[in-house]
């Protein structure tokens, strides 16, 4: 059963809340807060049982079939939501806005953060020693500004690039930057459209920018540059990796040195005696 085949007269109240909050919403994951649960309905259900290997169920709302349904536990809600912004995909958190022991009627429901790739501020997902950076592009005809910020430091950065889509692409990619908002129309002339850059909202670093070399004609300096910018990541994941083992070990070894010593000190103290 498809969400727009379903009309609202013919649905339970809550269920009825649930699809005028979902219209508002249409193209990102919607988590509707019930009780202990972030429950995800119809496409959304679909979509998110499939990215999280969740088991996909169905919900009685007052039609003759049962509509498909999962959900998320709240307090494990960060380590879904990590998985879904890797993935490429947007979120919108509707929580409870009333007690529901003491709420009248239907609970009241809003919807309070809209989480994607460059909005990412908890720090159980984003490292707070790296940048996050979500950005907006603005053509003034002769020059792109580009403007970006990291949510989490408050740090925003301004830049003028010269009209050149690969140049702008190359700003982009070095920065690490996250997400871009731009308008529909956004340079058209230029081939920049708004569908190329739509593959990098709320997408992964390494996966939006394989989108944007798969959709646009980059130049072999840009390309290089990409890869290059992949394998130094991965190197420096391994070497930090790496330290963090050797600086275990190192800590093991001096515990045992000192529980050495204090045994052997123990020892000398009981033999004198």
């Amino acid at each position: 059963m498809e969400r727009k085949d379903v009309k609202l007269e013919d649905v339970s109240p809550m269920m009825r809340e649930y699809l005028k909050t979902k219209s508002e919403y249409e193209g990102i994951i919607l988590f509707y807060r019930l009780g202990d649960f972030y429950e995800m309905f119809f496409d959304d259900a679909i979509t998110a049982s499939h990215e999280l290997e969740l088991t996909l169920t169905g919900k009685q709302c007052g039609l003759k079939e049962r509509v498909p349904m999962c959900g998320v536990p709240h307090h494990a809600v960060n380590i879904y939501l990590e998985k879904l912004i890797e993935k490429g995909y947007k979120v919108a958190i509707c929580e409870q806005m009333e007690d529901p022991k003491t709420a009248k009627g239907i609970v009241k429901r809003e919807v309070i953060q809209i989480v994607s790739a460059g909005t990412l501020t908890s720090t159980e997902i984003v490292n707070e020693k790296d940048f996050n950076y979500i950005a907006s592009i603005t053509d003034y005809n002769y020059l792109y500004i580009l403007s970006y910020a990291d949510l989490l430091s408050g740090k925003v950065y301004t830049t003028k690039v010269e009209k050149n889509k690969d140049k702008l692409i190359s700003h982009i990619v070095n920065l690490n930057i996250k997400e871009v908002v731009v308008e529909d129309n956004f340079d058209v002339e230029q081939g920049i459209t708004m569908c190329t850059l739509k593959r990098m909202l709320g997408d992964k670093y390494k996966r939006s920018v394989r989108s944007i070399v798969k959709a646009m004609t980059l130049n072999e300096e840009n390309v290089r540059k990409l890869e290059e910018a992949n394998k130094e990541a991965e190197l420096r994941k391994a070497r930090k990796e790496k330290q963090n083992r050797e600086n275990k070990l190192r800590m093991k070894a001096r515990y045992e040195a000192r529980l050495a010593a204090a045994i052997e000190e123990e020892k000398k103290k009981l033999k004198n005696k």
